[in-house]
């Protein structure tokens, strides 16, 4: 393919995410749940949030960005606590673990943001922790933390929830899935996201990573 042609291919498909979620942040309102991230901790697309997994539900997330594949699994194993791992490789061929664990410190409030601290052990071991707060008057939700490792340094990002769009006919009608979008700092790059909700157990999550590479994240959640 002609230099020329795959920029402006790029360039395009970054401009038409971008326009989207614009248009979205502009209508939209609500509250955002939290997926598992690329590397296992419930969160947006790298950046973790205060939240947790529901005491006994598993998430089995499978998700792609720069050539990089993974798989993570996590369980709400208390009330407060996740539990999971991670399975990740460029090819496939010569995969790594990572085991990982998040502890809510505190729960939010209307008035007080919720708080947690994390560990995950992928080659060197990171942590961190994060503070999720939603910003009445303004409709979206807020988080904000430090860490060391996949998110490294000071890191931040805002997620919001669509109202859903139900199409009816005279015989029928059609809901478009829960929406949300995210934008997040991990600590070295911009990123966005836009999360499909089709089913509470079944998420779909497009994401712009760097501002110049696309990614998705397809989750799984049950109850055991």
């Amino acid at each position: 393919m002609d230099g020329g042609v795959y920029l402006k291919m790029r360039l395009r498909s970054r401009l038409v995410l971008l326009t989207f979620l614009v248009a979205a942040l502009v209508v939209g309102n609500g509250l955002a749940a939290a997926s598992s991230t690329f590397w296992g901790p419930t969160g947006l697309i790298n950046v973790p949030t205060a939240d947790v997994q529901p005491m006994d539900s598993l998430e089995i997330g499978l998700h792609q960005a720069n050539r990089r594949g993974a798989i993570t699994i996590s369980y709400g194993l208390l009330d407060v606590l996740e539990v999971g791992m991670g399975i990740f490789d460029d090819r496939w061929d010569d995969a790594e673990f990572s085991g990982f664990a998040k502890f809510n410190l505190l729960q939010e409030t209307k008035s007080a943001p919720g708080v947690a601290i994390g560990v995950s052990a992928l080659e060197d071991t990171s942590y961190f922790m994060v503070a999720s707060k939603r910003l009445d008057g303004v409709g979206v939700r807020g988080h904000i933390g430090i860490g060391k490792g996949n998110v490294d340094g000071l890191f931040a990002g805002v997620s919001k929830v669509l109202n859903p769009v139900t199409v009816s006919t005279y015989q029928s009608y059609w809901q478009a899935p829960v929406t949300t979008i995210m934008g997040e700092w991990d600590g070295s790059a911009l990123n966005l996201g836009l999360e499909l909700a089709f089913t509470p157990n079944v998420k779909l999550r497009l994401e712009a990573r760097a501002m110049e590479s696309l990614g998705f994240s397809l989750m799984f959640e049950t109850r055991l």
